[in-house]
């Protein structure tokens, strides 16, 4: 038909958009597009506000790539301004949290400090045009360079320790105030997260490669200490335990001391938070924000056997959206799990206690306040140390709560549970298909019931506790009626409880 029209044939095309404005930057054609058909296109983008009128025009000239001998016409880039590295950071930080399901604290608390002491470090002034007037440290990150970085990881190896607990200065300021300097291990985990938003910029060619090569090339010999390492603990009495770091386990000694003696009884006296978190610590393993969140419905029985659910939720019990601070969650996705209870817990009354709170309409297991950082978990911690300080076990950052659970993995390997289960019994993550995506059943995720519990049979401390009950009752007392025991380390003083 004469009439007929057939509208230009456009061969794919390679678009790179700016995320800030939505604006077309790039846009690169087959290499068999004549110029009219380029032409057609950039001004349907123009009519749509994709490609700026004052910005985006056709290149005059061709590139003809060496071998090639096809012309390729590319619409050269606008020159809009890059963004701001805080939008940019913002933007990462969000992104990251959604794919690898990152809690809202170890963004705020983790990752989000390391950068922004990146940008207050690398940044050349205050940013001018802060719609808040607030002054910020602040730079366009296609601006920086590859000698600011340089500058930056020179500067970051000496940069201040302990700088989260002052709030009231930037970088800068505490870079002028000196201090000891950070750990060679604190540096290079936060040139980590440093060295991930780089990278990430890099792949969306927001930033230089040089910087990111400059990064690189910076880091790529640095190693960590080695002390606290696996294979650098001491092997005889006569190496230094002076800078050892590092959680280590409680002894059956060091269990008995704990729970056996008045000092517990005074310690626990009608607070079932002081009480069943320690426990669930030495015969769950239940890190202390896991138990200190738990509700009443996260106790179910499944094949003739108690068990605990460690979950995130943000629904209440009616299974409306609950506010922030009923929330829970967890450290991993690995931490989500279903664990077989110890048959101690229920010869001590846990699950009398579970459905006192069901019966009197409460939902959450204890009576504890929420804080943004440490969850529930804040009081449950700062207790947990002086019972063991009153109790003589105290090592500063070796034996905490967290402790139990170095404890109780020794306990089930000792008793031939794979290493494989005491990882997922833990929470830890378990790098095979199996174990990632065969490990549900009717009630979620879960380790093998059966398999754990008669592992979880066999641990015994050898320790006579008060129950529930006999504590619940118990007179609220003061430590120092009683006789204090020598603490594990010399020098350290034993304290209250109360």
């Amino acid at each position: 038909m004469d009439d007929f029209f057939e509208p230009p044939r456009v061969a794919p095309m390679m678009l790179r958009c700016d995320p800030s404005n939505g604006c077309i930057t790039h846009l690169q054609s087959d290499p068999h597009d004549p110029p009219e058909t380029l032409r057609l296109i950039e001004n349907l983008l123009k009519g749509l506000a994709l490609i700026p009128n004052h910005a985006a025009t056709l290149a005059t000239s061709t590139v003809r790539p060496a071998g090639v001998l096809s012309e390729r016409t590319v619409v050269a880039a606008p020159a809009i301004a890059s963004r701001w590295l805080s939008e940019t950071i913002d933007h990462w930080l969000r992104e990251i949290a959604k794919k690898n399901n990152l809690g809202a604290n170890t963004i705020t608390y983790t990752y989000a400090p390391a950068l922004k002491v990146f940008r207050e470090l690398i940044s050349p002034q205050v940013r001018a045009d802060d719609s808040e007037n607030v002054p910020t440290w602040d730079v366009r990150i296609g601006d920086i360079t590859a000698d600011q970085m340089d500058r930056f990881v020179t500067t970051f190896w000496s940069f201040p320790d302990r700088r989260g607990r002052r709030k009231h200065a930037d970088a800068r300021e505490l870079l002028a105030e000196a201090g000891p300097a950070q750990s060679r291990n604190n540096a290079l985990k936060n040139f980590g997260y440093v060295r991930m938003f780089i990278k990430w910029a890099d792949k969306r060619e927001e930033i230089s490669s040089s910087v990111r090569a400059r990064l690189e090339a910076a880091l790529e010999d640095a190693t960590p200490d080695s002390r606290g390492g696996y294979e650098d603990q001491p092997l005889s009495p006569d190496d230094d335990l002076a800078d050892r770091s590092g959680y280590v386990a409680f002894t059956h000694d060091d269990v008995k001391r704990l729970f056996g003696g008045p000092e517990f009884l005074i310690y626990a006296a009608r607070n079932a938070a002081r009480y069943w978190i320690a426990l669930l610590g030495l015969f769950v393993g239940l890190r202390i924000n896991e138990a200190a969140q738990l509700r009443t419905r996260d106790f179910k029985q499944y094949e003739g056997i108690w068990c605990v659910v460690v979950t995130a939720s943000s629904l209440d019990k009616n299974g409306q959206r609950a506010s922030i601070v009923s929330r829970q969650q967890v450290k991993t996705f690995a931490g989500r799990r279903m664990l077989p209870l110890h048959p101690m817990l229920m010869k001590l009354g846990l699950m009398e206690y579970v459905n006192s709170r069901e019966e009197s309409g409460k939902d959450s297991l204890f009576d504890l306040p929420w804080y943004p950082k440490a969850g529930f978990g804040h009081y449950p911690t700062r207790d947990f140390a002086r019972l063991t300080k009153a109790t003589g076990v105290y090592e500063r950052k070796r034996k905490v709560h967290h402790s139990f659970r170095a404890t109780l993995s020794q306990e089930l390997e000792r008793h031939g549970l794979l290493y494989s289960l005491v990882d997922r019994f833990l929470g830890h993550k378990v790098r095979t298909i199996r174990a990632r995506h065969y490990g549900r059943n009717t009630v979620g995720l879960t380790v093998p019931i059966q398999q754990v519990y008669a592992a979880l049979c066999k641990v015994d401390f050898g320790v006579v506790i008060s129950t529930w009950k006999e504590v619940s009752v118990a007179p609220r007392a003061h430590q120092r009626k009683h006789p204090r025991p020598e603490c594990a380390n010399p020098g350290v003083e034993s304290h209250s409880v109360a």
